[in-house]
């Protein structure tokens, strides 16, 4: 009896439905191989929620350049994720093409089993001392 009941509390936990299994960081990956200036618009809704498209003018070539932001950054240092259930962020650490200090601090929302980039926030620093040792939202920059 006791092994049925375990097998039973195995087999309703694989049925449990779970947030996005992907790393928020994986998600950031995929964006970053699969983005470019020839198809930002076609595969945004794949990467940004609807929150953050809604009222672009997605014909500017401003709001191209905010969507590939992913350019700013020429090499990472580290990256570090919070999953939780109200909020999920990503921080990446790294340097810009002139070898200067940057942090992606990007907020996440959980729709369809998939991570989408909610808000952005890009920040240029003065020196790598400077790089956060926790996963940031963008909301801890906007003050």
């Amino acid at each position: 009896m006791r092994l049925f009941l375990l097998a039973l509390v195995f087999l309703l936990g694989a049925c449990v439905t779970h947030k996005a299994e992907l790393t928020l960081y994986s998600t950031f990956v995929d964006y970053k191989s699969n983005t470019s200036g020839s198809n930002i618009i076609e595969v945004s809704p794949k990467f940004f929620s609807k929150q953050l498209l809604s009222g672009l003018n997605l014909d500017s070539s401003g709001v191209i350049d905010q969507l590939l932001f992913k350019n700013y950054m020429d090499s990472e240092v580290n990256h570090l994720e919070i999953i939780g259930d109200d909020f999920s962020c990503l921080t990446v650490n790294g340097y810009d093409t002139e070898s200067m200090p940057i942090s992606f601090n990007l907020k996440f929302i959980e729709s369809n089993h998939r991570w989408l980039i909610d808000e952005i926030n890009v920040l240029f620093i003065n020196s790598e001392v400077e790089f956060s040792q926790v996963a940031k939202c963008p909301s801890a920059y906007n003050s």
